[in-house]
């Protein structure tokens, strides 16, 4: 019984961490609007490295999720 609920747990896990992957890796241009909701504070350069902060961050939920 304890096996299958760790089982579970490991795999609510693999499953937040790949939601993340795709929030922050795929989706990076949605997780940039959100941090920088001002469309006028998008036009500076670093919105650019929020979007790419984001590509990090979901390369290591990627990497987590494994």
């Amino acid at each position: 019984m304890l096996d299958l609920i760790i089982s579970g747990l490991f795999l609510a896990n693999a499953i937040l961490y790949g939601l993340g992957f795709v929030a922050f890796y795929l989706r990076r241009d949605v997780f940039a609007k959100v941090v920088v909701p001002i469309q006028a504070d998008r036009i500076n350069s670093a919105y650019e490295a929020v979007i790419e902060s984001g590509r990090f961050m979901g390369g290591f939920n990627f990497a987590l999720s494994a």
